[in-house]
């Protein structure tokens, strides 16, 4: 008898366990698809594309026509930068209804947010989308003699903070052709070119290395302590993290 019962147990304990699993598979699915449903680039991939993603940020690019609609979906917290004149009826969740806009080379914090709504104006931004609340990232290290080389300090006339929070510091970088900077360090961080352009850059060990990019381009720049020359006239942003 005690054989009987223990052969039934088993019997039932082995037939839950495929059940008890599709359920779980069910829900990670599901929740999976809630997820992704909110993710723009799933949910509205003619108006928002990856540029480039890793460990600390995902880069998107935004685009628009007038009058073209967005279903409700999610954005993290993170930087816009607009690259032409836009504006954009927005939707929030609790129903609230607000018109933005930007100036092409603004650059602006965008906290994370749920909305839906329109385009009023043809519209491209950049969306730096920063992962684990902005997250800590390790700064390029400084001289031994301990001196700044911050780069709003070593060279103010071409590195501007245009805002900081305490995820990024956001830099506005110009030079005309022909001006160089002294020896600096950059956190890791986005580049994000407003113009066409080229720059020689330096590292500490001394190679150098010629960067060409257009306006619009996006890039990854992992920290790093340097001397830059500018070929051409440049303007871009650097979306520090902190």
């Amino acid at each position: 008898m005690r054989n009987l019962i223990f052969f039934i147990s088993l019997v039932s304990l082995v037939g839950c366990q495929p059940a008890e699993e599709a359920a779980s598979d069910a829900a990670t699915e599901e929740a999976a698809s809630t997820t992704d449903s909110m993710d723009p680039t799933v949910s509205e991939p003619s108006h928002y594309k990856v540029e480039l993603e890793n460990d600390h940020v995902r880069v998107l690019r935004i685009t628009y026509a007038a009058e073209e609609e967005a279903g409700m979906h999610s954005h993290r917290d993170g930087v816009v930068v607009f690259l032409g004149d836009g504006s954009y009826a927005f939707v929030l969740e609790d129903g609230n209804e607000e018109e933005r806009s930007g100036k092409a080379g603004d650059a602006v914090w965008a906290p994370a947010e749920t909305h839906r709504g329109k385009a009023i104006t043809d519209i491209e931004a950049i969306l730096i989308e920063l992962k684990g609340g902005g997250g800590e990232v390790e700064a390029a290290p400084e001289e031994a003699s301990g001196e700044s080389l911050d780069a709003t300090e070593v060279a103010p006339d071409h590195y501007k903070a245009e805002l900081e929070n305490d995820h990024v510091r956001v830099l506005r970088i110009t030079y005309a052709a022909g001006e160089e900077a002294a020896l600096h360090s950059h956190p890791n961080g986005v580049l994000v070119f407003l113009s066409d352009g080229s720059s020689v850059l330096t590292p500490e060990d001394g190679t150098k290395r010629e960067d060409s990019f257009k306006a619009g381009d996006t890039m990854w720049a992992p920290a790093e302590t340097h001397h830059v020359k500018a070929i051409t006239d440049t303007e871009l942003f650097l979306v520090e993290l902190k």
